[in-house]
């Protein structure tokens, strides 16, 4: 499995200002698979951005998901690499440093995971999380 290490620089901003900026190394990874099926979606789709967000819910607490988006909101991070663009709001960056994002299909299913080193708990079937 072939790992795409994403390097960036993250903004900070609050009601569309920039606060501070900051750079890492690695922020997320993301499998050739998970590269290869946003390509697949976004390619001529008005909704070109692949957006990553976590949101309520599950045995845990907070669960990822994942929406194809046609506009940026002002208060964004917009990551570009490998011919895709990946749109993440300022709660979410917190909850995805050093994390691993992967596309799985079988017979039973396909979808997107992200494998998250900080995360603390997660429900049996892996779909919810908490860091405490």
């Amino acid at each position: 499995m072939i790992k795409n290490f994403v390097d960036c620089t993250l903004e900070l901003k609050i009601f569309g200002e920039s606060l501070m900026e900051k750079s890492y190394k690695n922020f997320i990874n993301i499998s050739s698979s998970a590269l290869v099926r946003i390509k697949e979606l976004t390619k001529n789709n008005e909704n070109k951005f692949f957006r990553i967000y976590i949101k309520g819910g599950g045995c845990r607490g907070i669960q990822y998901d994942f929406l194809l988006e046609k506009n940026i909101k002002k208060d964004d991070t917009k990551i570009k690499t490998n011919g895709i663009e990946l749109i993440i709001d300022f709660i979410t960056l917190q909850y995805l440093s050093g994390s691993y994002l992967d596309y799985i299909s079988s017979i039973r299913e396909s979808r997107f995971i992200i494998k998250n080193p900080n995360i603390k708990k997660t429900c049996n079937c892996g779909s919810s999380f908490s860091l405490y």
